[in-house]
């Protein structure tokens, strides 16, 4: 059974809150977010970096360790979830790791542009005094 895209409305929705309440806070509060954003863990490094210990210890076990089956399964697990993930852009463990607010890099990405936006850092938003609307224009070209 195939799972279906999760719609990115949910999240979407969370970055553009985000990009409204820091339209109208000083620029420290927008540098301290960014630097938050740059520190955080995106999704797809989490699953891959994860995937690949956990497949590793299972199978340094099985070869140093005991035949046990149990740590076969766990690998096989982990690699189908990673196969799972890199085709369908998520997986049961995926859904589990954005409700404890894991997000894509693009996800990430498009918050932390659109607050660079919002700073200053790109001339294209520079004529829009209204905060409000400086924030539109970032959500519209980045999400």
């Amino acid at each position: 059974m195939a799972l279906e895209p999760k719609p990115r409305k949910e999240v979407d929705r969370h970055t553009a809150r985000s990009i409204r309440f820091y339209s109208t806070q000083p620029v420290e509060l927008l540098n301290t977010r960014i630097q938050e954003l740059e520190r955080e863990i995106p999704l797809e490094t989490f699953v891959y970096r994860g995937g690949a210990v956990l497949t590793m210890i299972s199978l340094l076990i099985l070869l140093f360790r005991r035949r046990s089956r149990s740590w076969l399964i766990l690998a096989l697990a982990v690699t189908a979830l990673q196969l799972q993930y890199s085709q369908q852009g998520r997986n049961a463990l995926t859904d589990i790791l954005r409700k404890r607010g894991y997000r894509s890099r693009r996800e990430i990405q498009a918050e932390t542009y659109s607050l660079k936006a919002l700073r200053g850092d790109f001339a294209v938003f520079t004529e829009v005094s209204d905060p409000i609307e400086r924030a539109r224009k970032c959500l519209d070209l980045f999400l």
